[in-house]
């Protein structure tokens, strides 16, 4: 009946897109690949689960996009084969052996995060961007900062994604920030130790909130430098600047 289900999504979506050209040594499609692949999981053993996993890394971002199309809301049907097997995609494509698919399947995922309509599957979306996501997408991704669902997962992926500190750094520049932009901004700075951002960390602290004085402190304490001297400890849990 799972499989059954599978092909079915799988061929009411395919009826809505256009026939790709053959991908593979076999002469299958991408759309034949991907369906093939689905209706195999969960795999019966691991050499399954790596040619699975690699067969559909190897569709792409158009592969990406195909599946996480099928995601549905929670309350319309399960996503759990396609969340499945997009998490086994990128776990694939992150593994250094298979490096060289990682930039398609990452793409895939923005694609797919821009097209799906979806809070939740959305938020998926951006959990598994995360792992493989580079420098490169840092101004795709913070464009979900100011999105009252995703704002967290944004900044989760702009956090660990490496190379993100000047994207950072721009969006602390703007003006008229509002204190939750200062805090979220202020968690992303502590946790990449970033001393760059110690002007406007300070500058914030002026007729800041209780909380927002707390997490600008707390990024101090990780990446401030001169400011340290400046600060000492007037409670037990709260400093401010002398």
């Amino acid at each position: 009946i799972r499989q059954t289900l599978i092909l079915l999504t799988f061929a009411l979506f395919f009826a809505a897109n256009v026939t790709a050209a053959p991908l593979d040594e076999r002469q299958r499609t991408v759309e034949t690949v991907v369906a093939d692949a689905l209706a195999q999981l969960p795999a019966a053993t691991a050499g399954d689960y790596d040619k699975i996993m690699g067969e559909l890394a190897a569709t792409g971002s158009k592969g990406v996009e195909m599946i996480a199309a099928m995601l549905v809301p929670a309350d319309k049907g399960k996503n759990a084969t396609f969340e499945y097997a997009l998490n086994g995609v990128v776990a694939y494509v992150t593994d250094p052996a298979h490096e060289a698919l990682r930039d398609d399947v990452r793409k895939g995922l923005l694609a797919a995060i821009d097209r799906c309509g979806d809070d939740a599957n959305r938020a998926f979306l951006f959990s598994q961007l995360q792992f493989c996501s580079t420098a490169a997408d840092a101004a795709a991704m913070a464009r979900y900062l100011d999105d009252p669902y995703l704002a967290d997962y944004a900044l989760r992926a702009l956090v660990s994604t490496p190379g993100t500190e000047a994207l950072l750094l721009a969006e602390a520049g703007k003006d008229d920030l509002t204190a939750a932009r200062k805090q979220a901004l202020a968690y992303a700075f502590a946790e990449k130790r970033l001393a760059a951002a110690e002007p406007f960390l300070l500058t914030w602290l002026e007729g800041a909130d209780a909380q927002t004085a707390e997490q600008i402190y707390n990024a101090l304490a990780a990446c401030g430098s001169q400011a340290l001297s400046l600060i000492h400890i007037s409670e037990p849990t709260r400093p401010r600047l002398i």
